[in-house]
């Protein structure tokens, strides 16, 4: 068994009833004793790739190609349920050098 620690993320998924909500939610987390930094947007074109008989998604995996902001990556995550909000899942990024034509390598 490898004793190396895999990447986990955990993420708070939250539904906002109007883009203003979110100030609410920033000033709960500031009176709670989180630091919330502003930042600018940042554009994502996601590709989400997969065998034909969805091979991955029945193995509780998903394979995302993004682009952001100009850099290109690749992400394996597994799928876990989502309990209260939260979401805690195995991910393992790779970055390239820099974005591709198509994400799959060929054309």
């Amino acid at each position: 068994m490898n004793s190396e620690t895999k990447p986990v993320e955990t993420e708070l998924k939250l539904v906002l009833a109007s883009q203003e909500a979110d100030l609410a939610v920033v000033a709960y987390l500031g009176e709670s004793g989180y630091t919330v930094e502003p930042l600018d947007p940042v554009r994502h074109v996601d590709t989400y790739l997969d065998t034909f008989d969805w091979l991955l998604l029945k193995n509780k995996l998903a394979l995302r190609f993004r682009i952001s902001d100009g850099t290109a990556m690749y992400t394996l995550k597994g799928i876990e349920p989502i309990e209260e909000g939260i979401a805690k899942r195995m991910e393992t990024e790779v970055l390239l050098d820099e974005p591709i034509d198509a994400p799959l390598g060929f054309v």
